[in-house]
């Protein structure tokens, strides 16, 4: 028969049951603009009485705390404490500070491995070196490797000193947000269950970035979604289900009051001060950004990058991005990219001339509108692989947008010199003429046809005096390009090797004591 336990044991026993849980469990991050909403669980046994969550971010927003219990329990009053890393030992922090010092000990191992080799190296110079054409090759063969170690060395010396210095940020970094919430409520279960945990950090975001590939060869344009994230909340999700929204957790948008608009009749003397107008309009201030401390110079570069292909859900009011598996991002670390899944889109790919503006053919993609939710962000382009420029990718009320690709080699552009002739009426019409003549010859230099798209700003008169003729070879587009006044368009495509001249000409006449503003 098993020997039985003191009475004392057994109510220690008891008094540990009514406190011992196990550690809660983060189950969910989600990333907005600007902030993040944290989920955790805890499970609680049968008839426990408090359920304690700790190791939470010091930056949590006290009044976004959601407790969802299981149904059948009941929970009391919640208080929240910020302590110290010290007395909790569960919080164990510095997991990005260990990281690095694993890195720097494996770095400090290869330096010595190389200083071994180096010493080697030298020491083969004072042997017995092989007489005649053998000795030159050895020499030979001694110089590259030494040079090859030497390289090694040095470069090796600089990634050390860049990881001494995000050492040195992320020891400090650690030294000052070594502190925690930690929250507790009193609860009420026969059955016990998991109780859920919902709040939100003002102190995380993502930042949306595009990559738009273009392939001059077949003509089709790959569009890129990506995020840049990053966080500060004092926590370290190093394990985590990610999901990236576009919703703002606080948008002040309608906020403030509209004014009536009154009218009145002055009668205070032109010296006294005027009150403010009665009509007021409100604007909602911006959305606060996240401040995202800079890296620090010389860091090294960013993990492996990881392609992801995740699940996008478009919902009524903002569209979420649920990525597979789990997720690291430590709080403080450098920001982490993910790519946010690739489609290709339908462009109309085709080369620009503007004579007034410019001097060389651009390639332009031309697109409507994609489907789904695209946030203003930052685009790179690139052209068959090679990056050439950068752009803000914002779809407006445009039916179309224009994203230019580098200059078009291809084409050669000559702007022949614009000839002006001038000349006045006789006494009876009082009147003074312009004829202005505007030349452009491009020429393609390539085997196979380009499509191409030719602008120029005509006049456009303004009074009834002001009288303008025109005159195109060849004949432009009917009407102004896009509704834009005066801008007319030649629409062509050139044939292999094809030079096309394209010319504009107009005679300006106006009254001749006008005073006529864009006369030249």
């Amino acid at each position: 028969m098993p020997q039985a336990l003191p009475l004392l044991s057994l109510l220690t026993l008891a008094g540990l049951g009514l406190h011992a849980q196990a550690a809660d469990t983060l189950r969910q991050v989600t990333l907005h603009p600007q902030g993040a909403t944290v989920e955790r669980a805890l499970a609680l046994a049968p008839s426990a009485q408090e359920a304690r969550f700790s190791c939470l971010s010091p930056e949590l927003v006290a009044d976004s705390i959601q407790l969802l219990p299981p149904a059948g329990m009941g929970v009391g009053e919640v208080r929240l404490e910020l302590k110290p890393a010290e007395l909790l030992p569960e919080c164990e922090r510095g997991s990005k500070v260990r990281e690095l010092e694993q890195q720097s000990r494996q770095l400090q191992a290869e330096s010595e491995a190389l200083a071994v080799s180096l010493n080697f190296l030298k020491q083969l110079t004072g042997k017995e070196l092989p007489p005649g054409a053998k000795l030159s090759e050895t020499l030979e063969t001694l110089r590259r490797q030494t040079v090859d170690q030497l390289q090694r060395q040095q470069a090796l010396r600089e990634r050390m000193d860049a990881l001494n210095r995000q050492l040195a940020e992320a020891r400090e970094q650690e030294g000052i947000q070594r502190q925690y919430q930690v929250l507790t409520v009193p609860v009420d279960s026969a059955q016990g269950g998991e109780l859920r945990l919902v709040y939100r950090s003002e102190q995380a975001g993502w930042t949306p970035l595009y990559r738009a590939r273009l392939d001059t060869t077949s003509g089709r344009l790959g569009l890129e979604r990506r995020a840049e994230a990053a966080q500060y909340t004092g926590e370290d999700w190093s394990s985590v289900p990610l999901r990236l929204s576009t919703e703002m957790t606080r948008d002040s948008g309608g906020a403030g009051m509209l004014s009536s608009w009154t009218l009145d009749i002055d009668t205070l003397d032109p010296g006294e001060p005027r009150p403010a107008p009665a009509m007021t309009l409100y604007s909602a201030a911006p959305a606060p950004r996240m401040e995202v401390k800079p890296a620090a110079p010389g860091m090294p570069p960013a993990r492996k990058r990881v392609e992801f292909n995740p699940e996008v859900f478009a919902g009524e009011f903002a569209t979420t991005y649920a990525l597979p598996g789990r997720q690291r991002l430590l709080s403080g670390a450098r920001p982490v990219q993910l790519s946010l899944g690739r489609e290709t889109v339908e462009a109309d790919v085709y080369s620009r001339f503007r004579g007034q503006v410019d001097h060389d053919a651009y390639l332009v993609a031309e697109l409507a509108r994609p489907t789904g939710s695209w946030p203003r962000g930052k685009l790179q382009l690139y052209r068959d692989g090679t990056l050439v420029g950068d752009a803000q990718l914002q779809f407006s009320d445009e039916a179309k947008v224009e994203w230019l690709f580098g200059r078009d080699e291809r084409l050669r552009v000559l702007s022949l010199p614009e000839r002006l002739d001038g000349s006045k009426a006789g006494l009876i019409s009082k009147r003074r003429e312009r004829q202005i003549e505007r030349s452009y010859e491009i020429e393609n230099r390539t085997d196979k046809p380009l499509p191409l798209l030719v602008l120029e700003a005509s006049p456009v008169s303004q009074h009834a005096d002001i009288r303008i003729e025109t005159a195109f070879k060849p004949e432009p587009q009917a009407g102004d390009w896009r509704e834009q006044p005066g801008i007319r368009a030649w629409r062509q495509t050139l044939a292999p090797k094809q030079t096309q001249r394209f010319s504009a000409r107009y005679k300006l006449s106006a009254p001749a004591d006008a005073l006529v503003t864009g006369w030249r």
